[in-house]
This record gives C-alpha cells, structure tokens and sequence, in this order.
C-alpha cells in the first residue's frame, strides 16, 4: 500500500508532512468514502489539519494533484 492510501485510509498525515514544499498525488480520490472526501475538502480549502493524535492544528504547503477513473 503506498502513502497515500494508507493515509486516506487510516487517517495518517504522513504524507502530508513527507510532501511539504513538494506535491502529493492523490490516486483514485472517487474512490475514498464521503466522510473522508469532507475532511480531503476542507484541508484543500483551508491547508491546514490535525496530526493523528494532536489536538495542534499545523499548515501544510504541499500542492495536491488528485485522480480518478469514477464517473464523478
């Protein structure tokens, strides 16, 4: 499983921080459940999130390409 799924699965922001300054491929993104396709919206409003297991909000800049076969 590579860094993206296992964070969208399990809600790592690994990927996030190993993709600061830099850019993260998100493949597959219609795929991914609605509640996480929310949390995926907001941080792409804002550019902020939780790390798991931190009440510290952090910023991130990290430029996010997204892909999909689904029908959307």
């Amino acid at each position: 499983m590579d860094m993206a799924s296992k964070a969208a699965k399990g809600g790592d922001s690994t990927a996030l921080i190993q993709g600061e300054s830099g850019t993260l491929l998100l493949n597959e993104v219609g795929e991914l459940p609605p509640e996480m396709q929310t949390k995926l919206l907001r941080f792409l409003e804002t550019k902020e999130y939780y790390q798991l297991g931190s009440p510290e909000l952090r910023a991130s800049d990290v430029r996010i390409f997204a892909s999909t076969n689904a029908d959307l």
